[in-house]
């Protein structure tokens, strides 16, 4: 993945998914919130290395998930989801210094609940941590956070 991104070989191309949830006999509509990113290189059944997640809180301008152990292997790929329920028009919403944020909702008065999607690859077994500021959410905030390894541990 590392030597992928040196090349400039790995790339974001847009695709689209629909879903319509909704309960049955209810006229009430779910919130569904979801980001997709797809990425080549990573190791095929089992790839899932480290994980961790955030319990939903409302009660700070930030959200940091970290994994529960250091990832086992060099140049593992780290995903990580926000997820908010604010009625803010903007949450300002920001990724860490380092990761890529691809997606980001920010609105969360007019549609859908405001969401974040981050990665970055991870050079050398850690523990891997995220931190995203954003507004004080009316309703919670929560986050999950995965590591993949690669094909080729370098």
């Amino acid at each position: 993945l590392d030597a992928l991104l040196r090349v400039g070989q790995l790339r974001v191309e847009p695709f689209e998914v629909v879903a319509r949830p909704t309960i049955a006999g209810s006229p009430h509509f779910q919130q569904m919130t979801w980001s997709a990113l797809e990425v080549t290189g990573l190791a095929p059944a089992g790839g899932v290395d480290r994980t961790g997640s955030a319990p939903s809180t409302a009660c700070c301008a930030f959200t940091n998930v970290a994994t529960g152990g250091p990832t086992t292997q060099r140049n593992e790929l780290a995903v990580g989801v926000l997820s908010m329920r604010s009625n803010d028009p903007d949450v300002q919403i920001a990724a860490a210094t380092g990761w890529e944020q691809p997606h980001v909702w920010q609105d969360g008065q007019s549609a859908g609940n405001p969401h974040s999607l981050v990665w970055r690859i991870v050079v050398a077994p850690e523990v891997v941590t995220h931190t995203w500021t954003h507004e004080v959410p009316t309703r919670g905030a929560s986050a999950i956070l995965a590591t993949f390894r690669g094909l080729d541990p370098g």
